[in-house]
């Protein structure tokens, strides 16, 4: 996603900053502007220099803007902060805080919870903008062909104040250790830091218990302090008030025992607001009123709420009473609390339908906006209270955004898949404008699979083929990119056009093969086949606004790397590959769309960072990741000497912090278990400080230990090279290598008693039609299940006769290397199946190994020469990952090639995905070394841009099928795999 946009998007999220971030996209427009100036001119670099004064000095306001708005919001924090630091104190000095039901504790920990919310948001406006000077610098850079960037970052950027974590990881600490604090004290447990300093407090004993519930009769006499007498107060209020036979004489004997309590009208007031949401009768509380200690326009020092906000949000008990009460004495309805929201507002979030005609008619705000940019409108959509969406919409509620970068009702009830209130919301004909993201409902319906709301918008008229703002796509593409297939019928029947061409020029087959959508590939593909594929006109486009490209050259920069030009292209050439040696290597995959799960949403942090390290292996290198991860974060791997005392530490702290939000470890047993299974999948819980479950945390571990023979020694033995360069007509990369030729196809699978075998299939026929695994034979009673006779196979020398002649037996792999001629290459696809993976491939390698060693000796021999002599050229591949990964870790000597599977109907599993998905196997073989992909042809040549991405990525790409690929290195077919001459360079 363009930078511009996602910053338009996150604004949504922090709406009250909503005018204090950077301009970016005024920065870019200004570039734009001054380059276009300069291009009637002549050189534009030049001008753009000349014009540098008038750039950095609209970026220097853009800088002092967020910076003296920053100063601000701190300044906000801080004093929030030392009010609830003193609330906390006195409070815990009161003893109530002794339970976790008391009005102080509730009133505190809310309190604490939004001070680290609003923190978070503080946090995310210093995050964005701090990427929005790094990006339009660098814009700047690349139009001017200078480097200012890093220079300007240093000295003028990074030294302001918004750019310094200190203050915010202080008060980020400051909320965490007292939300902790409360948890602890309310559970009765005692909690020593010597580190805490102002006014924290230094509990050095438990506090006192809470004191038992008083009866329905007459209160009990108020005992220790001012905090836990109101609590009492308040309980046994409740209850009394409560209670089926309570008397007037009951809530009267109540009034006249609070009347006489200090501060009683402070106190009665707290108390009859939060009774409000309790079980309390209306009599009982109009009955407290009528004492006059009851101040209606009084509102919650810690959340702002007042007598309306909490009859708003009354469920157990109609409080319609209490409300007109409110109203006729003058209470406002425009009131808002802490969280900018109105009684309206917490009426439609808790669906009291029949209070909002009472609401608008006594001048409740019905387009009104909180601080998260929400109004009562989109309360009611996303909560799928469909009634309240209904009246609203009659009383006036508008169907369309309120603000310029707010939210849209149809694009937020699209998002959420509320059909409803989508259709009351289409009924009333809003405006069809684009979100901040540039996406339009249906873009949104398609993207969230949501295919009833999809039918549901054609069927008021959406365009089917509309482009978004964000990369012009249709709502096809985002089908296709998700999977969503049901929704991609829905489109196509709709007349979708599959011939579209995105600004990248890819169609919606290639989004559906690259992100391995095997149904959505071959719907696609099935009518992709018979229609050439053609870049709409931009006439064609409806409406979309042609400023979506004025600045794509702009984006497009961001792919360039940094400085000038680089210094004349010379390939490289590595040898062999990076391989274990005698280190065990440990792959470690966060698991699932979101690996960390909080039990409660109080727990879960909305920004914040995981960070991986090892006490005892001073050798790993600690690591932190984002928890709102990437797919490249999610994968980390290591390299050790031994598991036996190998753990690892999980924690998690907030984005500015430095106090444990949670910890757990994975020990050693975790890795011993991989002794037999390569691959395992584990679920840790996660702790907070004081050892109580806050949630957990799911990962898959991958062990390849180290080949356990004698690797071939490099000084002996030649190994592939490959080098990688730029084309001159492009950026992208060019991999060659000195594999070259043709190479004879054998499939590779080893017995149960360790023989690897040169088979056609891993299942044999044993007769009635049974088909058995190979592995589950010994290699004598494969013998008697198949042919093991081939004529003399010394003379075969053709890649091609060599695939015939084996095709039909099943013989040792260490004999058919021993008579084949040295000179016949051979591609080993090994297969796969048994449970103990690095035994497995030890087996094989160890064959490989001995061949090559006699080769060598057999050589040496023959002529006397010491130096390094070719052996035979062995390419290994697998369409099983685990496989891959095995063997290329395992020794550096045969290159490895991934054996994608596109040509599978059946929707893979999250284990198989690596083998379906383009861009999981790119990534996959990239980051374990592999020398390249092989790929089904009929699918590159129906997306023939899946071949420059996949080569772009340093790849050698070879095509399998019988059908020629144009960009390949190399072609598969049934018998040989061909390397072009080209690639031996």
């Amino acid at each position: 996603m363009k930078f511009g946009k996602y910053l338009a998007k996150r604004q949504l999220e922090v709406p009250e900053y909503g005018n204090y971030f950077i301009n970016y996209k005024a920065l870019k427009k200004l570039i734009k502007s001054l380059s276009n100036q300069a291009a009637a001119g002549g050189n534009v670099e030049q001008a753009l220099r000349d014009n540098k004064a008038t750039f950095f000095f609209r970026l220097e306001r853009e800088l002092e803007k967020v910076n003296s708005f920053y100063l601000q919001k701190e300044a906000e924090l801080k004093l929030r902060i030392d009010i609830l630091m003193e609330k906390k104190a006195d409070a815990y000095a009161s003893g109530s805080l002794t339970s976790s039901t008391s009005v102080s504790y509730i009133s505190l920990y809310e309190g604490f919870q939004r001070f680290r919310r609003d923190l978070s948001k503080l946090e995310q406006f210093i995050e964005l903008n701090a990427t929005g000077f790094s990006k339009v610098l660098k814009k700047w850079d690349k139009r001017s062909k200078q480097q200012t960037k890093e220079l300007y970052l240093s000295r003028a950027v990074e030294v302001q104040p918004v750019f310094h974590r200190d203050i915010l990881a202080r008060l980020s600490d400051q909320a965490s250790s007292s939300i902790l604090e409360l948890e602890a004290w309310a559970d009765g447990d005692v909690i020593f830091d010597d580190s805490r300093r102002g006014s924290e407090i230094q509990a050095a004993t438990a506090p006192a218990t809470a004191p038992a519930t008083a009866p329905v009769t007459a209160p009990v006499a108020p005992v220790t302090a001012p905090g836990a007498k109101d609590d009492d107060l308040y309980y046994e209020f409740v209850e009394t008030a409560s209670a089926e036979n309570v008397t007037t004489a009951d809530i009267s004997e109540w009034v006249e025992v609070l009347k006489k309590v200090r501060d009683a009208k402070s106190r009665v007031t707290r108390i009859f607001l939060l009774s409000i949401s309790t079980s309390a009768s209306n009599a009982a509380l109009l009955a407290l009123y009528e004492s006059g200690l009851v101040d209606l326009n009084a509102s919650d020092a810690l959340n702002g709420r007042n007598v309306l906000h909490e009859a708003a949000m009354a469920t157990a008990v109609d409080r319609t009473a209490i409300l007109e009460l409110a109203v006729s004495q003058g209470v406002s309805l425009l009131a808002r609390d802490f969280y900018g929201r109105t009684p309206l507002h917490y009426a439609c979030l808790h669906n009291q339908r029949k209070l909002l005609k009472m609401f608008v008619d006594q001048g409740a705000e019905v387009n009104a906006l909180d601080k998260d940019n929400f109004t009562p409108l989109l309360y009611s959509v996303i909560n799928q209270y469909s009634d309240c969406v209904r009246d609203l919409i009659s009383m006036g509620a508008s169907v369309d955004a309120v603000s310029d970068n707010g939210y849209i009702p149809l694009n937020l009830a699209c998002q959420y898949g509320v059909y409803d209130a989508s259709e009351i919301i289409l009924q009333n004909k809003p405006r069809h404008e684009p979100d901040a993201e540039g996406l339009f409902a249906l873009h949104i319906a398609a993207r969230a699979g949501h295919s009833s709301l999809v039918s549901l918008l054609l069927k008021y008229d959406a365009d089917v083929n509309e482009l978004d703002k964000l990369n012009r796509w249709t709502a096809l593409f985002h089908a296709a990119n998700e999977g969503h297939e049901q929704v991609l019928e829905t489109l196509l029947s709709a007349g979708a056009r599959t011939d579209i061409l995105d600004e990248e020029r890819h169609s919606a087959l290639y989004y559906a093969a690259w992100e391995g959508h095997v149904k959505c590939m071959h719907r696609l593909a099935d009518l992709e086949a018979t229609v050439k594929l053609q870049e709409v006109d931009i006439d064609m486009k409806s409406p979309v606004d042609v400023q979506i490209n004025d600045l794509s050259g702009l984006d497009e920069l961001d792919g360039i790397p940094d400085l000038s030009l680089p210094p004349p292209i010379l390939p490289f050439r590595r040898y062999g590959h990076n391989f274990l040696d005698q280190k065990i290597f440990v792959l470690i995959t966060l698991a699932g769309s979101t690996p960390v799960k909080f039990v409660s949403e109080e727990a879960t942090l909305s920004s914040g960072q995981l960070r991986i390290s090892s006490k005892n292996d001073h050798s790993v290198i600690p690591r932190s990741v984002p928890l709102a991860m990437s797919d490249t974060d999610r994968a980390m791997s290591f390299q050790l000497d031994s598991l036996d005392d190998f753990a690892l530490d999980f924690e998690i702290f907030p984005t500015f912090g430095t106090r444990i939000i949670a910890k757990t470890a994975a020990l050693p047993y975790i890795w011993r278990a991989t002794l037999t299974q390569f691959h395992q999948s584990y679920t840790l819980p996660l702790f907070d400080m004081r050892l109580h479950t806050i949630g957990e945390m799911s990962f898959d571990v991958q062990v390849v230990r180290p080949y356990k023979g004698t690797p071939l020694e490099i000084t002996k033995y030649d190994t592939y090279w490959k080098s990688t360069g730029t084309s001159q007509q492009s950026l992208s990369f060019v991999t060659a290598s000195s594999v070259s030729g043709q190479y004879a196809r054998l499939t590779i699978c080893v017995t149960s008693d360790g023989v690897p075998v040169v088979t056609p299939s891993w299942k044999v026929d044993v007769g009635h039609g049974i088909r058995i695994g190979v592995n589950t034979l010994t290699y004598e009673e494969l013998k008697k299940c198949t042919n093991g006779v081939v004529s003399d196979l010394s003379t075969v020398s053709d890649p091609v006769e060599v695939h015939r002649v084996l095709s039909n037996s099943t013989l040792p792999l260490a004999e058919v290397l021993k008579l084949l001629p040295i000179t016949v290459k051979l591609d080993l696809n090994v297969i796969f199946a048994a449970s103990d993976l690095n035994h497995y491939v030890d087996t094989v390698l160890d064959v490989l190994f001995a061949h090559a060693r006699d080769t060598h000796d057999t050589n040496r021999m023959s002529n006397g020469d010491p130096a390094p002599r070719a052996t035979r050229s062995i390419i290994l591949s697998s369409v099983n990952p685990d496989v891959c990964t095995a063997l290329n870790w395992k020794q550096p000597n045969y290159p490895v090639f991934f054996v994608m599977r596109n040509g599978t109907f059946n929707e893979p599993t999250d284990l198989d995905r690596v083998s379906v998905s383009v861009k999981e196997a790119v990534l996959f073989a990239n980051g374990n070394n592999m020398l390249g992909l092989v790929c089904d042809a009929r699918l590159l040549n129906l997306v023939p841009a899946l071949v420059e991405s996949i080569c772009s990525s340093g790849l050698v790409l070879v095509s399998d099928g019988e059908h020629e690929c144009k960009g390949v290195k190399a072609m598969r077919n049934e018998s040989v795999v061909e390397f072009h001459n080209s690639i031996d360079v």
